[in-house]
């Protein structure tokens, strides 16, 4: 039986302190190469794909950020999670969405060796069905009042599997978008019904761990009929609430890690990225991790 444990109350500033010894060890094994995605906006008038014409951003939206540098932060936050070479391009924009759907993430192209997406294509909902915290600050989460960790052992010792923010208050009270824009890159990263590097682990409804990833030998649990964790707190999980800001836990990572055969991650991805002080803590020159600033080109 899975037991799934949980540490409550852990105040972001406090997070940060605890994953920065571990940090500066993922620091200094992968600071030379990593994944890069190439977001791509679509804005209004613009067409992608089976999505149509693209929309502006619903009038109902709080908070007064932009999709674009929401967009920013989550492909920093999953650039940081793996270390192998490799290049994804994602284009994005508002679109309307059915019913509760809140946005969709489609398989443009797949391929290589491994065999990985390349090209992705997402919609965030329009329609203003969704009213839309659009964080102007998501490198922090102070808006929510409760950080909770979540841990299983799901085969090959205790993992995290849930990193969890609730209680948001004020605009936080509504639908993060940057939870939502998290989880639709993480689709494209390996969970994704229409790849076929998922379609050939997914038969036992379960990723299996293998090694040379941490915690080889445990197995994650899939929902059945979609590709998604089949547990209660992960970013990759089925459906999330109003007030409610989720990061990529262990198990995430390690799912699309094993699907898309990357063998380099850090289990501890940050938001934001490091300061220069864990930087110079760790004897790493800060110029390698300055990052390209993304042209929201069309």
């Amino acid at each position: 039986m899975r037991t799934i444990n949980s540490t409550p109350s852990r105040p972001f500033g406090r997070l940060r302190e605890w994953v920065c010894a571990p940090l500066i060890v993922a620091l200094a094994a992968s600071c030379c190469q990593a994944i890069t995605i190439n977001a791509i906006y679509r804005g209004p008038g613009e067409l992608l794909g089976t999505f149509g014409t693209a929309q502006s951003a619903p009038a109902n939206a709080v908070g007064g950020g932009t999709l674009q540098a929401i967009m920013d932060v989550a492909v920093d936050y999953w650039e940081s999670a793996y270390g192998d070479p490799f290049t994804l391009t994602v284009q994005y924009g508002w679109f309307p969405r059915t019913g509760s759907t809140t946005g969709t993430h489609r398989l443009l192209s797949e391929g290589g060796t491994p065999h990985r997406e390349t090209s992705a294509a997402i919609a965030l909902d329009s329609d203003g069905s969704t009213i839309w915290f659009a964080d102007p600050t998501p490198t922090d989460s102070v808006e929510f009042s409760t950080y909770t960790d979540y841990t299983a052992d799901l085969g090959a010792g205790v993992m995290n599997v849930g990193r969890e923010f609730t209680g948001g208050f004020g605009h936080a009270a509504r639908h993060d978008l940057f939870t939502t824009v998290l989880h639709e890159v993480g689709h494209a990263l390996g969970l994704s019904s229409a790849n076929n590097a998922f379609v050939a682990e997914r038969g036992d409804n379960d990723v299996d761990v293998l090694s040379p990833l941490p915690f080889a030998g445990s197995q994650i649990p899939l929902n059945s009929g979609n590709a998604h964790l089949n547990m209660s707190h992960p970013l990759m999980r089925s459906s999330r609430g109003s007030g409610v800001r989720r990061l990529a836990s262990e198990a995430d990572i390690l799912a699309n890690a094993q699907i898309s055969q990357f063998t380099q991650v850090n289990l501890m991805p940050l938001v934001p990225e490091p300061a220069t002080w864990v930087l110079l803590a760790a004897g790493v020159s800060a110029l390698p991790l300055v990052r390209r600033r993304r042209a929201h080109r069309s």
